[in-house]
């Protein structure tokens, strides 16, 4: 066994244990364990810290732990530090965080780049944006883009995202 399989263990270990503290109430020994975790690289217990200081108004705090997630890649993680430095009044750091996390794929964050496109009055941008969130799923994404491609008279493309828009969501959006 490699160090680096010892160090995932305890993490998944400490994760573990974080869980059951935290179903049975115990906020700090949850939080304790989430450390352990989040030291050891485990970017979900970063995520869990930066949600509970969230939840707790310490927006600072969760702008730590949400960007430790981020610099892991997590783009869960990305977007929130992004909604969070947002509310915070750092638009420009947002912006920016936003940005790589619609750069990795997190549909909420497309789906937000393609808003701030419109605001800018980029409809191309606009458009492409909304068009990657909707490609993933993302149902408003996928009424805006038949919006943009209506304004366009790109009659057969609207109706195809309008269409898609309406499917179950079991049913795949290729």
């Amino acid at each position: 066994m490699t160090d680096s399989d010892l160090t995932r263990a305890s993490a998944m270990l400490a994760r573990t244990m974080a869980q059951v503290n935290w179903d049975n109430g115990d906020t700090a020994a949850a939080v304790k364990f989430w450390s352990i975790a989040a030291e050891a690289g485990d970017s979900d217990s970063m995520l869990d810290i930066a949600a509970f200081a969230e939840m707790r108004g310490a927006f600072l705090e969760a702008v730590i732990w949400y960007g430790k997630a981020a610099e892991t890649g997590d783009p869960y993680g990305t977007f929130r530090l992004a909604m969070v430095l947002l509310a915070l009044g750092e638009e420009t750091s947002s912006n920016e965080w936003l940005g790589k996390a619609a750069d990795l794929g997190h549909r909420d964050a497309m789906y937000n780049m393609g808003n701030r496109a419109v605001s800018a009055g980029d409809m191309e941008l606009a458009l492409s944006w909304y068009t990657r969130a909707a490609e993933a799923g993302d149902r408003d994404a996928m009424r805006k883009t038949a919006g943009l491609h209506l304004k366009r008279a790109h009659l057969s493309r609207a109706l195809t995202w309008y269409r898609k828009s309406r499917l179950p969501s079991n049913v795949p959006h290729v």
